[in-house]
């Protein structure tokens, strides 16, 4: 069980990255749309 906290660890900073990513792209998405009229 000891080696599934370590990849857990291991992972975490490269997983936060990739959720500031999302949340940056959803904001730009937003951002676009907003300036496009709000046409979805």
């Amino acid at each position: 069980m000891g080696w599934l906290i370590i990849v857990v660890i291991a992972y975490l900073p490269i997983f936060y990255r990739i959720h500031k990513r999302l949340d940056f792209l959803e904001k730009e998405v937003q951002r676009l749309s907003e300036k496009n009229g709000g046409a979805s």
